[in-house]
């Protein structure tokens, strides 16, 4: 079996496949519009997962960060925040005693935003 055979064999199957795509019109357009669909969906999704995993990776000691939130009770359902009670970084480092450090962040104060415990 030749290289000719091979590349004439992929040829009949393009023509094959053409004819049939003509024929159909309706299916090939509803096919091709899901699969495209589904290549944004997949697409977009990637890239979320990305941006939302590249936050403090220049960090030596990244798998040691961890965010504190607070879970509020409503009547009409439960909501998150991320801010806590200002004394809670305090109460953080007296109880964990391995060694680590907390910051306290305050959007409110833009004179001193960080401020290292």
């Amino acid at each position: 079996m030749g290289r000719g055979n091979t590349i004439g064999m992929f040829k009949n199957y393009w023509v094959i496949a053409v004819r049939s795509l003509r024929r159909n019109r309706s299916y090939t357009i509803i096919n091709f519009l899901g699969l495209t669909a589904g290549m944004v969906a997949s697409l977009l999704l990637f890239l979320l997962i990305r941006y939302e995993t590249s936050f403090d990776s220049f960090h030596t000691k990244r798998d040691r960060i961890y965010r504190v939130i607070s879970v509020n009770h409503d009547p009409k359902g439960d909501w998150r925040t991320g801010a806590v009670p200002y004394p809670m970084a305090g109460v953080l480092i007296a109880w964990v005693t391995v060694g680590y450090r907390a910051v306290r962040s305050a959007l409110a104060n833009p004179a001193g935003a960080l401020k290292a415990e």
